[in-house]
């Protein structure tokens, strides 16, 4: 279970993030973001939200949403506390947002469970901000339909409670619901508890209010785009190509197909390895392929899979990858394929593009719309995975043309300490709600 108060940065790395406020580095330029400010401090509309692409809904939010404009270094006052629920102290992405905010004096606690965050929101003083990131572990955990409502309950009263007392609540939508949902009635019930109790909702991807349409409206003045961070001094460079496959026993003439990531029936494993297997079946394509699988397997599935995989050429590491071993699965790949049935957001992706990997994703119209632009993205039919997926995987020259300078722009437009700046901004604008609530209500 999660320690109580929030470790300040897990990954060494993140050391080196905060202590040079974020060296963003690619194959051609190293630019401190120190003299990047100018340019970072306004993230322009057109760089998240095109206004002429999306529905009513999406205009809205674009015209709706503040203007992007950062406070100068040094302009939040210190001594405010946040709380993070649920806060897992091995995943990046929370460390990353953290990183700012931290520098100037914000204090993070964490929360390890449903019953802890309640206990914890309560002890929050006016101007605090609550953050919540993922929604399974308040209904999906529950024992019974009957414990599910209760704590459905209890939430909607935990938030109340919260709103009155001056605390800033924000909601980071990532996901349109818990990839395993159990509990689906009142699932549905709390996020629209949520979209209504939060103060501020953080999206990642522009597609997020048409994906959570026949769920909930998100209030267009609530929403606040900031896109998910890369992953750049986070993980460190790795090990150089040659060795990085030279440890996975991969001969020069192998094309490695990564998938990285939680391996679960959610993310489409078997339609990769389906794939594979119809590429090897026909031998007159000459494609040798090795598939690389490494995260973590839930019992019932790993035994499954180790099957599926066993004609095949392939390397599985099925629990989780340390930090320091994450560059060596992707310095390995020719190519990462994430086939969802069912994701919004997906850091395996910003991952790749971190390692200038190049990604293939299912056709479907929010993945298209969020990375469909960038060259180092191909896209499979997600109607015929199989069939389509194993076509791009035989196709020798998917991706010849590609760059290394071609991740670049993705890149820097999600520079992680330009995304932990824009996090600093939310919580002060949280704060502000928060305070000027709670003297509303006393005045």
């Amino acid at each position: 279970m999660p320690s109580s108060e929030m470790r300040r940065f897990a990954p060494m790395s993140l050391n080196r993030v905060w202590a040079s406020r974020s060296t963003s580095r690619s194959s051609s330029t190293s630019v401190s973001s120190t003299s990047r400010t100018a340019s970072d401090a306004r993230w322009g509309r057109r760089h998240f939200f095109d206004a002429s692409s999306g529905g009513s809904d999406d205009r809205a939010i674009v015209e709706a949403g503040h203007d992007g404009t950062l406070p100068g270094w040094g302009a939040m006052s210190t001594g405010r506390t946040v709380l993070v629920f649920p806060f897992y102290d091995d995943n990046p992405f929370l460390n990353v947002l953290s990183l700012a905010p931290m520098a100037e004096g914000w204090e993070f606690l964490s929360a390890g469970d449903f019953d802890d965050w309640e206990t914890r929101s309560d002890r929050l003083s006016p101007g605090d901000v609550m953050h919540l990131h993922w929604t399974a572990p308040i209904l999906q955990t529950a024992e019974t339909p009957a414990d599910a409502e209760r704590r459905l309950v209890r939430c909607g009263a935990m938030l109340s409670r919260a709103h009155r007392r001056g605390i800033g609540i924000i909601w980071t939508v990532h996901n349109r619901v818990p990839h395993e949902v159990f509990y689906a009635d009142q699932e549905r019930r709390l996020i629209r508890l949520i979209s209504e109790r939060a103060d501020l909702i953080h999206v990642m991807s522009p597609s997020t209010v048409e994906v959570l349409a026949d769920i909930c409206r998100l209030p267009p003045e609530k929403v606040r785009p900031i896109p998910h961070p890369s992953y750049e001094a986070v993980y460190g460079d790795g090990p150089a190509r040659r060795d990085a496959r030279a440890s996975f026993g991969l001969a020069d003439s192998d094309r490695a197909v990564l998938f990285f990531g939680n391996v679960r029936a959610y993310k489409g494993v078997q339609s990769l390895i389906d794939a594979a297997r119809l590429v090897q079946d026909a031998d007159r394509s000459g494609v040798h392929l090795a598939l690389l699988l490494a995260g973590r397997t839930p019992p019932s599935d790993r035994e499954l899979i180790e099957s599926a995989l066993a004609p095949l050429k392939s390397v599985g590491h099925f629990d989780f990858v340390p930090e320091h071993e994450v560059g060596r699965w992707f310095r390995a790949a020719d190519v990462a394929v994430f086939p969802f049935e069912k994701v919004l957001n997906s850091g395996s992706v910003h991952l790749a593009a971190t390692f200038r990997v190049p990604v293939i994703l299912p056709d479907v119209h929010h993945l298209r719309r969020d990375f469909g632009e960038y060259p180092w993205v191909r896209t499979f039919d997600a109607n015929d995975p199989v069939e389509s997926l194993a076509s791009s995987l035989r196709d020798g020259s998917l991706f010849s043309s590609l760059k290394v300078t071609d991740f670049d722009p993705f890149l820097r437009s999600r520079a992680p300490w330009a995304t932990s700046l824009r996090y600093r901004w939310l919580l002060q604008e949280a704060h502000s709600i928060g305070a000027s609530r709670r003297v509303a209500s006393t005045g």
